[in-house]
């Protein structure tokens, strides 16, 4: 993909991530090109609908996640991966909204939540990834920690998502350090 063409496709998803989170998924897409600066015909050449466009928006999602899953390594443990998501829903709502939609038949979600499963693998791999949770955390509960974590979407604002992630992660860690 040429240069131009690659921010543009940036652009959008920006674009759409911020209309999307003030709006929610089914705010009109020439209000998302509208607010990229660019016209319909350049969105649908990169999107040609709403599906491929919530697609996306996951893919990079998760690309965000995994290249920092690499960047740092061993010390990527199961908890900077559950803060990780925690701060995604306080940030950029819109992909919860994506995940309650997007049903059992769509391949992209269930790609989605294979590359999901397969970061939490990773990261349980290594002793030091388990910290001190519980013996019985397995990658699969971390699609269940993510719908947890998605209460924090109750904030009404950035600053109160922020406040209610700080509670739900700390009633969560409660449940999920081991028992002595």
């Amino acid at each position: 993909m040429r240069r131009d063409a690659a921010l543009r496709r940036e652009k959008l998803l920006d674009a759409a991530e911020v209309e999307f989170g003030l709006r929610g998924i089914n705010t009109p897409l020439e209000t998302v090109a509208e607010s990229a600066g660019v016209g319909p015909g350049t969105f649908y050449r990169n999107f040609p609908d709403r599906q491929a466009l919530l697609d996306a928006l996951l893919d990079r999602s998760l690309a965000r996640m995994e290249f920092k899953q690499i960047e740092k390594g061993a010390k990527y443990s199961a908890s900077a991966l559950i803060e990780h998501i925690a701060q995604n829903l306080v940030t950029s709502p819109v992909l919860s909204e994506y995940w309650r939609s997007a049903g059992r038949e769509s391949m992209a979600a269930n790609l989605g939540r294979e590359r999901f499963i397969r970061m939490a693998a990773k990261c349980l791999d290594d002793e030091s990834g388990k910290e001190n949770l519980r013996h019985d955390l397995v990658p699969e509960d971390f699609p269940l920690i993510s719908s947890m974590l998605g209460a924090i979407l109750c904030g009404r604002d950035l600053k109160e998502r922020e406040q209610i992630k700080e509670r739900v992660l700390s009633i969560l860690y409660t449940g999920l350090l081991r028992r002595s």
